[in-house]
């Protein structure tokens, strides 16, 4: 059995709570700076802090503690518990490029007949001096290997890339720092 990392609850619901917050702050207290310097940045900021803020949204969202078994999955958020059967998930992917390492699964709810994709936050213990980024974790090939048991027509090619979360965040973010970096010119 593989088990999701204890630091779940941290990155779903504290992680972007500090974060904002502490840049709220920081564009709250510097707002009326008469430094030159600290009023150019104050006023770019909530235009990055927006952008950040975004994506840790939709990682809060979708973030799940998990527990993989021989069986099935359990998904958690809070005290609802969802039980994913293998045959159920549509794919799998180890995301490239994120840190701490993120496994994207989407997956159908047979109580709600949609399709919903979760976050899982493997055990930090199994991220700890990989200097291998490009290797999936082992929870992640044990989830993939319990999928093909289950579904021998699974290819492992038609997955998302691995590195189309780092790409989406780069081409969204080029936009914020021209104009970040083009206030300052």
């Amino acid at each position: 059995m593989h088990r999701s990392s204890s630091m779940t609850f941290f990155y779903k619901y504290l992680f972007p709570t500090i974060w904002i917050g502490v840049f709220l702050v920081g564009i709250i207290l510097s707002w009326n700076s008469t430094d030159p310097f600290v009023q150019q940045w104050t006023r770019q900021m909530p235009l990055i802090v927006c952008f950040v803020s975004v994506w840790l949204i939709i990682m809060s969202i979708r973030l799940k503690s998990a527990e993989a078994t021989a069986d099935h999955l359990v998904l958690k958020t809070g005290r609802v518990q969802k039980t994913v059967m293998y045959d159920d998930v549509q794919w799998i992917t180890q995301y490239a490029f994120i840190n701490p390492v993120m496994i994207s699964i989407q997956y159908y709810d047979r109580t709600t007949g949609e399709t919903k994709k979760a976050l899982i936050l493997p055990s930090m213990s199994d991220q700890l001096f990989k200097f291998n980024y490009f290797a999936e974790l082992e929870m992640t090939k044990f989830i993939r290997a319990q999928i093909i048991a289950r579904q021998p027509n699974y290819l492992q090619k038609e997955e998302p890339s691995r590195w189309s979360p780092a790409l989406w965040m780069f081409i969204t973010g080029v936009p914020v720092a021209i104009v970040v970096l083009g206030y300052f010119s």
